[in-house]
This record gives structure tokens, sequence and C-alpha cells, in this order.
């Protein structure tokens, strides 16, 4: 642990996250999470992994001065079998007043503002699973990981509990074939996911948010060309790459969310990046296409809107601008609109967030989205391995065992 002034209050959260009985249920009903406006409620922001929160209002242009640091959540190390690593603290979100978070095998709910812990549900007892996607939508948490003995050919799973108790509601397979887990996301009353199997292929399933039953499901070839699979739903589509059950001819398909019917598909190797929202005024699909270059497709067709020249690869598709790395150790910003470069920043970042005109890297600096200038800094340096913003609170994971919360004084 590192040694700082915030010591007696990481010792004093850390005992709270290692709790193993929830509150009473008449005390968490009162506090419980829940989806709010200004919410970073899963993983990457939402179903189209944009990582932008388009309705923060607190941490702005004119209060992010005011930005510090508030808290730590901390997990205590754990020993674990061959194979498998610690698995500390992994994908916050934050959302109602609430942080929510993979803590040691175990999802837990906090009162952001305090620290203190509402409840928590152990996930899986034996520490055999690496948990890589949460999510809170309509009042129920949903977890998402896959198992680290076997490395070759993991079992993905798929858990629901209740938001306001932690009560368990469903445990799935990623898909009902088994595979490993690529993505999760969840849009509206649907949760979507997508794995690879050495044996069977690559699986795409939807399932209903509050029973886990299959929706549809999908298995489609192994594509030789990649070996890893993402998808993102926008305007009402999933989009995600595939091949043939021979593993050849690849295509990227989109795929209506509700009925799987397709809606369109574009020949040729793509890797699917990111979209602008998952909702049905989505206009933007930021893939990397058959030449490597990364481009703008309309979601609704598939057809190309524009490329980005000289970006590498998609960090966050904002409001009105798509962030980028852009070379060695550079962030660059293009215009949504037209795929215009706008400006370019030295930034080795590899993890981004916008809210309220605010650009969030992980290398702690907070940009202006229209210049790309500094206009406030947070935590200590290090690259964390999350990055989140929500309710007026950035949350970062710093190191394997850290979950640091700033916010405004007070927050």
């Amino acid at each position: 642990m590192r040694i700082s002034p915030r010591t007696l209050l990481v010792v004093l959260v850390s005992a709270a996250a290692l709790a193993t009985s929830a509150l009473p249920a008449s005390a968490t009903a009162r506090t419980a999470p829940g989806a709010t406006n200004a919410a970073w409620s899963q993983t990457n922001g939402d179903a189209a992994q944009s990582r932008t929160n388009h309705h923060e209002s607190v941490l702005t242009s004119r209060t992010v001065h005011g930005l510090g640091y508030r808290r730590s959540i901390v997990a205590r190390p754990v020993s674990l079998g061959d194979g498998c690593e610690a698995p500390g603290i992994a994908t916050p979100v934050l959302t109602g007043g609430h942080v929510v978070a993979v803590v040691n095998g175990r999802v837990s709910t906090y009162i952001a503002s305090t620290g203190h812990l509402l409840w928590s549900a152990k996930l899986d007892p034996t520490y055999t699973t690496t948990y890589s996607f949460l999510s809170v939508a309509d009042g129920i948490v949903v977890v998402g990981g896959e198992d680290c003995e076997s490395h070759s050919d993991p079992n993905g799973v798929e858990q629901a509990y209740n938001a306001k108790t932690g009560a368990h509601l469903w445990t799935e397979q990623t898909t009902p074939d088994g595979g490993a887990l690529s993505q999760l996301v969840v849009s509206g009353r649907y949760v979507v996911a997508t794995g690879i199997s050495v044996g069977s292929g690559q699986m795409t399933s939807v399932r209903k948010l509050t029973t886990g039953a299959v929706v549809w499901f999908q298995t489609t070839g192994l594509c030789e060309s990649f070996s890893s699979s993402n998808l993102v739903v926008v305007d009402g589509n999933v989009v995600y790459p595939h091949c043939d059950q021979d593993g050849e001819d690849p295509v990227l398909e989109a795929d209506g969310l509700a009925s799987g019917a397709v809606a369109w598909t574009r020949s040729g190797t793509w890797s699917v990046e990111q979209g602008d929202t998952d909702a049905l005024t989505s206009r933007h699909l930021i893939v990397i296409g058959p030449t490597n270059l990364l481009t703008d497709l309309a979601p609704a067709t598939g057809h190309t809107r524009h490329h980005l020249a000289g970006a590498v690869q998609s960090l966050v598709v904002g409001t009105a601008r798509v962030y980028t790395t852009c070379g060695t150790g550079s962030v660059c910003a293009y215009r949504l609109s037209s795929g215009a470069r706008l400006w370019s920043v030295t930034n080795a970042s590899t993890l981004g967030a916008e809210a309220a005109g605010l650009l969030y890297l992980s290398d702690g600096s907070v940009r202006a989205v229209k210049t790309g200038a500094v206009v406030k800094r947070f935590g200590n340096g290090d690259e964390p391995s999350a990055l989140v913003e929500g309710n007026g609170r950035v949350g970062v994971i710093d190191g394997p065992r850290v979950l640091d919360l700033y916010g405004l004084a007070g927050s």
C-alpha cells in the first residue's frame, strides 16, 4: 500500500469492502443505486462504448478547477491457484451517487460520498474468474467475466443481481454453447455478448436483462485473421465482425437488437471500435476497415462517411468530436461531421472520457474539447487501468487494488 495522508481512510474503506454481509434491506432500499441522467452506468459508458457522458452537469469548465482527490476503495490481496492473478478491483461504474465495482471476486456497491459499503455479493468463491464487464440498468447489476484456468479456451459467464439488495437473479454462460467472453454490453432491456471458442467458433447472444433468457443467438466461424471479437449497439443494431463456418469470407454485420434480423453487411476484415450512442439517434460507427484506416460508418446502413486521416485507434466518441491515438504518443481530435482533424497534442494516454465539454485522459489531464488545452490535472501520474466519469465524480483504478475517487469539495 502506498504511504500517504489518506492511509487511515484507505484502511477503513478496505475493511468495509471486504465485509461479507449487506446492510438491512430497509437501509439499502433508501440509498440503492439506479440509473440517473448523469450516470456512467457501464464499463465503457454505454452499449456503443462511446466513453462519453452526455448528461454530466456538475463537473464543467466552470467548476472542474475544484476537482480533487476525495477517497479510496481498496482491495486486500488474496491467494489464488496456478494460472490466475489476484482480482483486486475492476470495472467500476458511477451511478445514482454510488460506486459499483468488482472487488476481489465480489460485486460491491458503495456510497460514493463516504465510501461506505451498502452490499456485497460473492461472484466466484474460487477466485478462478476474471471479471471485465459491469453494468447497472433498470435496477439490475450485470457482471461478465471468464475463467482464468484455461488460457486456450476459457468459458465466459454472465451474472445478474438486484441493485438494491445484491440478491442473485440469474447466471448464464456467455452463450448457450459456452466459449470465452470478448465483450458484454447492456442496451435497454437486453444483455448483448460475444466471444470465441476454439472448438465452436464465434458466438454472439442477446439475453433478456430481467431473466437471462436467450432472445437470439448466432454461431459463426472463427476468422483466421483475428482471434478476438468486439461489438457495439448503434441505431438499434448489434454490430460485430465474423467469418463463415470455414473461417473465411470475413464480414461486418449489423443485426437487429430485438430481432436478430440482418440489417446490413460489409465484406472484408473489419474491427469494431466505438459508436457515438446506442440510442436510435446514433449517427457514427467508428471501425478499422480492410485498409487499416480508422473509418466512420453510418450505423443505419454501414455506408462509409469518411476516413480519419492519421488516426490509429479510437479512444472516445464524443458529442461532436472523436478522439484517437495518432502516431507515437499523441492524441488527436477529429470533427465527427466531416472527419477533419481539429487538434493534436503529445500525450500517451490509452484511456479517455468526455463529459460536459471536457476530455479526461488517463495521464491525469483534463482538456478543453475545442482546443486540447489542459485546464486541470488530477491523479498521481500513474496510468490507471480504468477511468470513468459520472454524477460529478471521476473514478480511476490505480494499480490492481486501489480505486481513487475525485470530485468537488464535499462530494
